[in-house]
């Protein structure tokens, strides 16, 4: 939920029209209180994790999985601050993982009395946008939680699908046909989904399933549209 909140500020934040003075203030306060709550509260747990293992040896996988995860959304609330505070300055990244060993990652870190999770990648795989692997990941995310939290124990479904100019990527919990789409979207995670695929020049559907599960699915364009779209713009 805390990645899901602090994608969809980042989303909000970026605008192409100049910023008014009033603006600028508005997000450096919002950057102080993400840096100065947020982040210290992370920190709190990361704190509190890595003491596990030495009261308790039997701990060490989830304390380390806890310090892996806080780590990695202190990064997201480094970038959110960056993004909220105006910097230019941007990180030079290492050529990230593929796409789908992200996603492995992030299902591996579930606790491991979670329901077993069924990944599948369909298609031949490629190097995807940054923009566009960002909103996957958050979309797998955001599934992910919302699947164990109202899943009541059904089986979840991961898949990734690669096709010639459209990358579709779904969570699913259960097994039924799609009863409805969610065409008024109720909570923020979906409301940031569908804005973030959006944004992204994708497709997004959501809806309950007839034997009581859930399916979210994205259609996003791939890298080569991605650049299509930019060159249009300009």
């Amino acid at each position: 939920m805390i990645a899901a909140g602090i994608w969809l500020t980042r989303r909000r934040a970026v605008s192409r029209r100049p910023a008014s003075a009033d603006t600028l203030e508005e997000r450096r306060r919002i950057a102080r209180e993400l840096h100065d709550g947020l982040g210290h509260g992370l920190l709190v747990i990361a704190m509190h994790a890595r003491r596990l293992p030495a009261l308790a040896p039997q701990t060490r996988p989830i304390a380390e999985a806890i310090d892996e995860t806080v780590s990695d959304i202190l990064g997201q609330v480094r970038t959110a601050i960056g993004v909220l505070r105006g910097s230019k300055q941007r990180p030079v990244p290492d050529r990230p993982a593929p796409l789908s060993a992200q996603v492995a990652a992030l299902i591996s870190n579930l606790p491991s009395d979670a329901a077993a999770v069924r990944f599948a990648v369909r298609g031949v795989e490629h190097q995807v946008d940054g923009r566009i692997r960002d909103v996957v990941l958050r979309l797998v995310q955001e599934g992910l939680t919302n699947a164990f939290k109202h899943g009541r124990g059904l089986p979840v479904r991961v898949d990734l699908g690669f096709g010639g100019d459209e990358l579709e990527v779904s969570v699913v919990s259960g097994a039924g046909e799609l009863a409805e789409h969610v065409h008024q979207l109720a909570g923020y995670g979906l409301l940031g989904m569908r804005e973030g695929v959006v944004a992204a020049g994708g497709g997004f559907e959501c809806g309950p399933l007839t034997d009581g599960g859930f399916l979210i699915r994205a259609w996003l364009p791939t890298e080569e549209r991605v650049h299509e779209r930019a060159s249009g713009d300009r």
